[in-house]
C-alpha cells in the first residue's frame, strides 16, 4: 500500500496562509507593538486577516 503524505492539519478548503508557528510569531510581534500593517508585509498576509486573528481589544 503506497503511503499518502500528510498534507496539513486542516480538512478541506483553502490551505492556511501561515503555519501555527508563524501565527504565534505574528502574535508576539503585534503584542510587542509592531503595527499590523508591518506584520502583514513581513508575513505576506492581508491586514484584515491579522485583525480577524488578532482583534483589537480595548
Amino acid at each position: 500500500v503506497p503511503s499518502v503524505p500528510l498534507q496539513c492539519h486542516y480538512i478541506g478548503g483553502r490551505r492556511p496562509k501561515l503555519t501555527p508557528e508563524q501565527w504565534a510569531q505574528a502574535g508576539c510581534l503585534i503584542r510587542a507593538g509592531v503595527p499590523r500593517q508591518q506584520v502583514a508585509i513581513i508575513y505576506d498576509a492581508g491586514l484584515s486577516t491579522l485583525y480577524r486573528k488578532f482583534p483589537v481589544l480595548g
